[in-house]
């Protein structure tokens, strides 16, 4: 199947016969056992591209966990008795971010509002999220979080 066009008008037939020839070579290579065992820095390129394939297949790179839940904010906030901790399943702080997402209206006119708050801290089984609205006037919002860990 052709993805596309190539111009080869001034390419000389052994040109093109060489790259056959190369293109072959390469793919002999794939599944040839002396290209297994490799690992991500040693060994010939098809066995590092083995040993990639395999961790991606296995579950040695990429997202290992993903917790999502709900929570609302406490009213007005901007000191620690404003404060949310979460409790989580068990994560390698070192190798996991949260993301928080929200939103509140003002008791004004419902008009949509920003959520001020941000992620205090972080351990193994729990993250505090810090209230930081310093309005009276806005609803406690529902913030939705997720904390995603990797390999």
């Amino acid at each position: 199947m052709a993805l596309g066009t190539v111009n080869v008008s001034g390419v000389m037939q052994s040109d093109i016969e060489e790259v056959k020839q190369d293109i072959q070579y390469v793919s002999d290579l794939i599944g040839e056992e002396a290209n297994k065992g490799g690992t991500v820095t040693e060994g010939t390129v098809m066995a590092k591209l083995n040993a990639l394939l395999d961790k991606f297949t296995s579950g040695g790179v990429g997202i290992k966990k993903v917790q999502r839940g709900t929570f609302q904010e406490k009213p007005a906030g901007g000191n620690t008795a404003n404060d949310v901790t979460i409790t989580i399943s068990e994560v390698n702080p070192e190798k996991t971010f949260v993301i928080l997402r929200g939103g509140a209206a003002s008791g004004y006119a419902s008009s949509p509002s920003v959520v001020m708050g941000y992620l205090k801290s972080l351990s193994a089984t729990s993250f505090t999220y810090g209230g930081a609205r310093g309005s009276v006037t806005v609803s406690p919002a529902m913030i939705n979080y997720e904390v995603v860990e990797f390999y």
